[in-house]
């Protein structure tokens, strides 16, 4: 089925504390009325907000930005889907078997 995946890169600027405060619950009705819902997070640092977005009931996949925590993202997430980011300048510098070892660290710690 599609999914609706809503870009919530703001989410990037604002401590875990103004998330709750005031956008979770937009995320909540989201999800409420548009499952299954994704949420983008572009981010090096999801795992700062891994358990306000672990209250949003009906979310199933998140993107989660490179330098993110990724197992602790999965700590608090353990039956959603991952969609896990690489960083596109890092990619495209480094040599095939570092892209490789990258992808592979991400899969172990998802």
């Amino acid at each position: 089925p599609r999914i609706s995946l809503h870009s919530n890169c703001t989410v990037t600027m604002v401590s875990a504390a103004v998330y709750r405060e005031f956008l979770l619950d937009h995320d909540q009705q989201l999800a409420a009325n548009l499952w299954p819902y994704g949420i983008h997070y572009c981010g090096n640092d999801m795992h700062k907000v891994r358990q306000e977005f672990a209250r949003v009931d009906g979310a199933e996949l998140f993107d989660v930005g490179w330098g993110s925590d990724v197992a602790v993202c999965r700590a608090a997430l353990p039956n959603a889907i991952f969609c896990l980011r690489l960083n596109p300048v890092r990619v495209s510098t480094l040599p095939r078997e570092q892209v490789v070892a990258d992808v592979e660290g991400l899969l172990r710690a998802a």
